[in-house]
């Protein structure tokens, strides 16, 4: 089961029943990072993740949320990737499938 953490600007973040109790005890908000938005709270001047906080954190590795969903904070929802992997999951691709390839712009290939 999931429970629904209340966040600023009229949003919600998804979590498990397991990490609710501990997660609603501070004020969470909804951050806009690039098409996505995010559940941070803020201590000592630091924003801090919510998804960093079910999880955790591994040296070289970032959190990736499977269905795109910055919001959907359950733990079948999170997953550690590398940058590159991560890249290659965005909904939205500027970038061909093919490492190191790119549109140009200006000559239209």
């Amino acid at each position: 089961m999931a429970k629904e953490i209340p966040l600023t600007q009229g949003l919600v973040a998804i979590v498990d029943d397991a990490d609710y109790e501990y997660l609603s005890q501070f004020k969470w908000c909804a951050r806009k990072a690039g098409n996505t938005y995010y559940a941070v709270r803020q201590e000592n001047k630091r924003f801090i993740c919510m998804h960093i906080q079910i999880i955790g954190r591994r040296p070289g590795l970032e959190i990736d949320h499977i269905d795109g969903n910055g919001l959907n904070n359950r733990r079948s929802n999170l997953r550690f990737v590398t940058l590159r992997q991560n890249q290659q999951n965005r909904l939205y691709r500027r970038y061909s499938k093919y490492h190191g390839v790119s549109w140009d712009k200006v000559n239209g290939k």
